[in-house]
């Protein structure tokens, strides 16, 4: 199946989502995230912004102790990692996407959790076609990379391409899977 039927047919599912559901579902896969992560003790990890009915990882700064959280902001057609806590300043991007005010930047994190619209068990990974995480890991180091969605996102198809990223895990309300890399 094509990247664009693909991108189509998951954002109108994902659309349709309850308010409700979204929050439990969010809940659920953030604590999965937050058992992934006991053992590994992690000092900075990136987030994201949800945005359009995506499953929701800023509930992770509460979960989460001893840990400093960054979200992405591009510019310029670039993405970098900056600083964010629950009393950051955003401001939304030209995408409309709410991005962090301040300027600290880290691009060398301990884990980044990404969005997407689709992935697979390869750790293979559709996401909106801008290729802002294919650049960013591409310019800098790589660490593990964790997908986060909603269980429906997970599916068999995906072709990707050399440029694309490859994940280490994908974490949803209902599994925790090692990709196979």
């Amino acid at each position: 199946m094509q990247k664009s039927l693909i991108r189509k047919q998951l954002k109108e599912k994902r659309n349709k989502l309850s308010n409700e559901l979204i929050i439990k579902n969010s809940k659920i896969a953030c604590i999965n995230v937050l058992n992934f992560l006991k053992d590994k003790k992690p000092k900075s990890i990136g987030l994201f912004y949800p945005i359009r009915n995506e499953i929701n990882p800023l509930l992770l700064t509460d979960l989460l102790n001893d840990v400093y959280f960054y979200l992405p902001k591009v510019k310029n057609k670039y993405m970098n990692f900056h600083e964010f806590s629950k009393d950051s300043i955003l401001l939304k991007s030209n995408y409309g996407i709410s991005e962090p005010f301040n300027n600290t930047i880290n691009n060398s994190l301990d884990y980044y959790i990404i969005p997407g619209l689709a992935f697979n068990i390869k750790g293979e990974r559709i996401g909106y076609g801008g290729g802002f995480y294919d650049k960013f890991f591409d310019l800098n180091q790589r660490s593990v990379l964790i997908g986060f969605c909603f269980d429906f996102q997970i599916i068999e198809n995906i072709k990707s391409e050399n440029h694309d990223i490859k994940l280490d895990y994908i974490i949803s309300e209902k599994r925790v899977v090692k990709c196979n890399v």
